[in-house]
């Protein structure tokens, strides 16, 4: 069926399915068709409707179905890490993975420099509307 598209018409897909990510509007871009936003829009939109396009995107994605999902993935991991069978570097290396996943683990981040604060004093019985009349009045302390 690809070989019913036009040069732009099969860039259009490589760019929807690609760098694009799904944006038409951006494969639109990509593709080299002219416009503004809300042309490119249209012009995504009026492509994705087009039957042989269309059927092009879907088949294309048809052909990724070896690729294994995120839960695939995870189950696997999890597999491995659970198997006592497994030798032990591939079952810390599957829990260290599950462990990045889950964000169980935290980078130290250091900062040097300083860093300047602001403190606004606001009295307890003062209602918003006051404090928000005097607040540029009142100067502020460095912390």
């Amino acid at each position: 069926m690809a070989g019913n598209l036009t040069p732009k018409q099969q860039l259009f897909i490589e760019a929807y399915l690609g760098a694009a990510k799904g944006n038409a509007t951006e494969a639109a871009r990509l593709a080299g068709y002219k416009g503004n936003d809300v042309t490119l829009c249209a012009v995504g939109a009026e492509n994705l409707r087009k039957p042989r396009i269309a059927e092009a995107v879907k088949d294309r994605l048809s052909e990724n179905k070896n690729i294994l999902s995120a839960d695939e993935v995870l189950e696997g991991l999890s597999k491995i890490a659970r198997n006592t069978n497994e030798e032990t570097k591939d079952r810390i290396k599957a829990y260290e993975l599950m462990g990045k996943h889950h964000k169980c683990f935290t980078d130290k981040v250091e900062h040097s420099g300083e860093i300047e604060a602001k403190v606004i004093r606001v009295p307890a019985k003062m209602s918003a509307e006051e404090w928000s009349q005097q607040q540029w009045a009142q100067p502020s302390e460095s912390v």
